[in-house]
């Protein structure tokens, strides 16, 4: 039988379009989200090609994408990649660590929240960007103090989010877990925790960026390699490029990072009541 004597299956191209169809719907914010970035990228690329802003000031994403091929096949890219790295992996794990018996505390035990509340709120409200200095005072120009710097900036969502998750657990379930003769520490670990466990998926997404400000803000001072290092130099010698780089390269490691979170506060919000 010759190809032009087949003839497709009734209905097939229908079913087809209805199946694109389907998976489009199911991935629609993934496509519109992609779809925002590559018109973005359009509108900036026609913005530079007609020079309708003085080239001095931007630049555009073909020449960023040559300057980005330059800069990671470069010995400095793997030494900033694994300076900021560290650093946010030891500030953010710090953070993590501390910040969530932190605020388990404060929205568990009415009279701990009284007391340290005073000075969370202090805090929290403090500049502390501006500490940067006094954190290179304290703790040197090396590893440490950027780790401070970092955990510094990350702790703060994570604990607040954590202790209003804790707060917020439906008074109801504790009541049915104390009629079951739960203890207090039992109440806490089986009902309030794992409620809260969506909260605590928000502030750990909202820490992250925090921390990833903080890599930035730590390799401003005392700093020979990193994102935030290179970028910053980049900016004082007008290589718009390379800021754009790094820029992205920073970005782009949070939004990893988001989406991750994202998925695992899904996971997560059957625990949600």
């Amino acid at each position: 039988m010759s190809a032009a004597g087949v003839k497709a299956a009734p209905g097939a191209g229908l079913a087809g379009a209805r199946t694109l169809g389907g998976w489009a719907r199911a991935h629609e914010r993934a496509l519109l989200g992609v779809l925002g970035v590559v018109l973005l990228l359009a509108a900036w690329q026609v913005t530079a090609a007609l020079e309708l802003i003085n080239p001095f000031f931007i630049s555009s994403p073909k020449d960023v994408a040559v300057e980005a091929g330059t800069y990671l096949s470069s010995p400095q890219a793997a030494t900033d990649m694994k300076t900021s790295g560290l650093e946010f992996l030891l500030g953010f794990g710090g953070a993590l660590v501390a910040g969530v018996p932190l605020g388990v505390a404060l929205g568990w035990y009415r009279r701990f929240d009284a007391l340290a509340d005073p000075l969370v709120t202090f805090f929290y409200a403090s500049p502390r960007i501006a500490l940067t200095p006094l954190m290179v005072v304290w703790f040197g120009i090396g590893l440490e103090s950027k780790a401070v710097i970092v955990g510094t900036m990350a702790i703060f969502p994570i604990m607040i989010n954590m202790s209003t998750g804790v707060r917020g657990v439906d008074r109801q379930l504790i009541d049915v877990g104390r009629g079951f003769q739960a203890s207090g520490l039992q109440t806490l670990l089986t009902i309030a925790l794992p409620a809260s466990l969506p909260s605590l998926a928000a502030g750990v997404r909202l820490g992250i960026g925090q921390a990833l400000i903080g890599v930035f803000v730590a390799e401003l001072v005392g700093a020979s390699a990193g994102a935030g290092f290179t970028m910053n130099q980049a900016g004082q010698n007008f290589q718009l490029n390379l800021v754009f780089v790094t820029l992205f390269i920073i970005a782009g490691f949070g939004v990893v990072l988001t989406l991750l979170l994202r998925r695992v506060e899904r996971f997560f919000t059957k625990w949600e009541v």
